[in-house]
């Protein structure tokens, strides 16, 4: 056959491969979470999973899960999902509910744990073993910051050995490398054919630099070890994890050595013409564009200008300065030369994205950039939202519609000729 039979069949091939492929659209689900003898923990961890695959998950927070700022999407990246069978966890434990996934839904989903909540009131008589079997597993609570679940995929016994909270005075800590910080922890000792799944709380006021370096660790021959597969919520201030064998000091750390975060911190130069942000724990500022309004006319090189001021005739590139948080300016010293903030080439390079509510910087000899604080003005009605510049509506800043790939003239106009193509091979074969 020639090689031109094959191409608009290839065509129409390719545009359908193209069609399957677009991701379905995800699916929304929040509701309440209770156990036989009461509501779930702060905490707590909900998972849910596709064929014994976990597919989304979220933290418990006042008893309910999927509610803002921590929403329970499951997404379809391949566009498979549907009717497909989802589970939901608790902590491990399996709920009674199920549902078929459908794209689209926004769904109240309560779930219902078949378990006590804990075996506290027999261990604090005392008694230092707790049946456990797959449908009764256990969750063991311990003060304000440390709870524990129990699941065997068989009946058994779990023998609760040494659960001692850990202070600074423990000598293990001595060999963790000095950049990491102690928060919490716990020796924790369980015998038994069980899965422990640990929930350690953190006082988020004891971090160093940023919530988003905190890492849990078991301590094993002699070192401490990094723990993978942990889930960290920011909002319940948790940290939880599953082991194997819980029979080692287990600690949660966070990175001092990390870079500055930039959380609290307020930038504000009082120039109604630059845009300010904060880049690596440091204030920078740079130019808005020309022509937007300002109070006594218009933004011309960072500053404001009255209407009738003409344009400079060369103007030269503008160069900004880092500036000090407005909370400490009376105290901290500008930063050295590791940061230029300026339109110059950069490394050789010119850094301007062209985007009003980025500040373009050199670091390194490298271009980095630093979002606008929100709110910042980046043209007639439209204010900067997360980096972005966006129209205001209605009270609220609306995003540009996202692309349709059918929308696109290009797509449909190669789909009509590929159709075209294939008519007319067709009849050219049939008067063959």
């Amino acid at each position: 056959m020639n090689i031109k039979h094959l191409l608009p069949l290839a065509l129409v091939l390719f545009f359908f491969g193209l069609a399957y492929a677009i991701p379905g659209v995800p699916a929304q689900y929040f509701g309440e979470v209770k156990f036989l003898n009461g509501p779930a923990l702060d905490g707590m961890l909900v998972s849910a999973r596709i064929d014994g695959q976990e597919v989304a998950n979220g933290g418990v927070y006042q008893s309910k899960y999927g509610y803002s700022p921590a929403l329970f999407f499951i997404r379809d990246p391949d566009g498979v999902r549907r009717n497909t069978t989802v589970e939901f966890f608790v902590n491990g434990i399996k709920a009674n509910e199920t549902i078929k996934f459908d794209n689209g839904a926004s769904l109240k989903l309560d779930l219902s744990v078949p378990v006590e909540i804990s075996a506290q009131q027999a261990i604090e008589a005392g008694i230092k073993e707790v049946s456990v079997s797959p449908t009764k597993p256990q969750i063991l609570i311990f003060g304000s910051d440390l709870q524990i679940a129990l699941s065997s995929e068989k009946e058994t016994k779990a023998q609760l050995g040494k659960i001692e909270k850990i202070t600074t005075a423990l000598p293990e800590l001595d060999s963790m490398a000095p950049e990491w910080h102690f928060l919490t922890g716990y020796e924790i000792s369980i015998q038994g054919s069980v899965q422990p799944t640990i929930t350690l709380n953190y006082d988020e006021s004891q971090v160093k630099v940023s919530e988003k370096t905190i890492k849990p660790f078991k301590f094993k021959n002699d070192s401490w070890q990094e723990i993978s597969g942990f889930v960290l919520n920011h909002i319940t201030n948790s940290v939880t994890f599953t082991v194997n064998a819980a029979e080692t000091p287990y600690a949660l750390f966070d990175d001092s050595g990390a870079k500055p975060s930039c959380e609290n911190i307020v930038c504000d130069d009082g120039n109604e013409c630059t845009a300010d942000g904060c880049f690596e724990g440091q204030c920078v500022t740079g130019p808005l564009p020309n022509g937007i309004a300002c109070s006594v006319g218009v933004c011309r090189e960072g500053a404001c200008e009255g209407a009738a001021a003409s344009e400079p005739a060369s103007p030269e590139p503008a160069e900004t300065k880092e500036t000090v948080p407005v909370e400490e300016k009376e105290t901290a010293e500008l930063p050295g030369k590791q940061l230029v903030v300026s339109q110059a080439l950069c490394g050789g390079l010119s850094c301007n994205d062209n985007n009003p509510c980025t500040i373009d910087l050199c670091k390194d000899n490298a271009c980095a950039y630093a979002a606008a604080i929100d709110g910042t003005k980046c043209a007639e009605g439209a204010s900067c939202q997360g980096g972005i510049c966006l129209k205001v509506v209605g009270g609220q800043a609306t995003p540009p519609p996202t692309q349709d790939l059918w929308s696109s003239p290009l797509v449909l106009v190669l789909v009509v000729i590929g159709a075209v193509i294939v008519v007319l091979q067709i009849v050219s074969l049939l008067k063959k």
